[in-house]
């Protein structure tokens, strides 16, 4: 279908608080400009506020009592019956089916709760795949090299070792494979496009009081 383009750029877990300093203090010009010539503006999380009912909500519109995703596991029969939610889990219609039914052409890159795809198209899924199962069309593979590196998480093990330093450094390879990924895949046609990077996620489940200091903190002016 011909008509404009529209990309959607997540970063997950980021405050207005945290994004202003970084603004300011880090010499993010890039987004001074968007903040400058766009509109901003802080939204009220989903309830709970956990990623994957939070990601479901952006997906359709609707909050977790209608969507029907309210964390990473739901229960079967019984509380003592758990099951990992898929994207089968989300019991409303989400926005990019709405727009596959029109015709549209998506690509899907870390979205959550997109495995296994209810769609055509070209996406990379998130957490809660199962195995290395996250690349659809799975010629991908053979188009685009740099996916043979691809990961959905980092390597938790050097933060579970006090390795903070390394553990970042981690993060942010990996979010230099998923970009260099998009950059290809934005070659592609497409009428939508969105990308998720979760390494600001991740990061600030362990640093973000310390950003919020950023002028008083060697580590987070040395990464």
């Amino acid at each position: 279908m011909e008509g404009r383009k529209s990309v959607v750029i997540g970063l997950d877990g980021v405050s207005w608080d945290e994004l202003s300093i970084l603004v300011n203090k880090a010499g993010l010009s890039t987004f001074k400009e968007l903040l400058k010539k766009g509109t901003c503006g802080t939204l009220l999380s989903s309830i709970p506020p956990v990623t994957a009912p939070a990601w479901a909500s952006f997906a359709t519109g609707k909050n977790p009592g209608k969507h029907g995703v309210f964390d990473f596991i739901l229960p079967r029969e019984s509380l003592n019956d758990l099951k990992p939610v898929t994207s089968y889990s989300i019991e409303s219609k989400t926005f990019y089916e709405i727009l596959g039914d029109y015709g549209f052409k998506l690509i899907l890159v870390n979205m959550p709760v997109t495995y296994p795809p209810r769609i055509r198209g070209i996406i990379i899924t998130s957490l809660m795949t199962i195995g290395n199962n996250f690349v659809f069309p799975k010629i991908l593979f053979n188009e685009i090299q740099e996916l043979k590196g691809y990961r959905l998480v980092p390597n938790n093990s050097l933060l579970h070792k006090g390795k903070i330093k390394e553990y970042i450094r981690d993060i942010r390879n990996l979010e230099n494979i998923r970009f260099r990924c998009a950059q290809k895949l934005l070659k592609k046609d497409w009428d939508f496009f969105f990308i998720l990077f979760s390494g600001t996620d991740w990061i600030n489940h362990i640093l973000y009081h310390r950003i919020l200091k950023f002028e008083e903190d060697n580590l987070i002016q040395e990464i």
